[in-house]
């Protein structure tokens, strides 16, 4: 289950007005969409990158919606 939770792959777009981007997870072969990016208060102004490497988390429900925590 926990390969349902946490996932990695690659950012291939970034919206900065909404903060949000989306990412390709290879090694399920689809794409996410639009997803939320974790900050650590309004002040932060921290974006991913395209092509950077993402850690996503999804809820752990039918269909629920995820967000990144960061890149490496």
């Amino acid at each position: 289950m926990i390969e349902h939770i946490v996932r990695v792959g690659t950012v291939t777009a970034v919206d900065p007005e909404a903060g949000k981007a989306r990412v390709l997870f290879q090694d399920k072969g689809f794409s996410s969409g639009w997803l939320a990016i974790l900050r650590h208060g309004q002040d932060d102004t921290w974006l991913p990158k395209v092509n950077d490497t993402a850690v996503v988390l999804y809820l752990p429900v039918w269909q629920g919606d995820g967000f990144i925590v960061g890149v490496f």
